[in-house]
């Protein structure tokens, strides 16, 4: 796909991408949010922070394409590369943890691809 197309008019008109940082965006929607749960218990407020977030991006930018970027498990170059990289940071918890395949849910039921 082209990144610009030209209208009738003959003027250069740009697409907009989105690229979501999606482990960012979930942190920040984690910390920022007080804990709530579902009916049966489960935390969600990560879940509605990234899916209150996207809403806002797609609304205000609206954009021609969204792709989701995620963040690998295991060692990476950074890694290789400094020893120290996230050396220090702690464990993610575990009721963050848990929300990572249902922001992948969503994403999923929106079409966005993930890589």
């Amino acid at each position: 796909m082209a990144p610009h197309v030209i209208n009738k008019q003959n003027l250069l008109i740009m697409k907009k991408l989105i690229l979501i940082d999606t482990h960012a965006i979930i942190h920040r929607a984690f910390h920022a949010l007080p804990p709530l749960t579902t009916p049966t218990g489960e935390p969600i407020n990560a879940v509605y922070g990234f899916a209150s977030i996207l809403l806002r991006m797609i609304r205000e930018l609206k954009p021609d394409y969204i792709v989701a970027a995620r963040d690998i498990s295991g060692r990476t170059l950074r890694h290789e590369s400094f020893e120290q990289y996230k050396a220090h940071r702690p464990e993610t918890p575990k009721d963050l943890e848990i929300q990572f395949s249902k922001t992948d849910d969503l994403l999923d039921a929106f079409n966005i691809p993930i890589y």
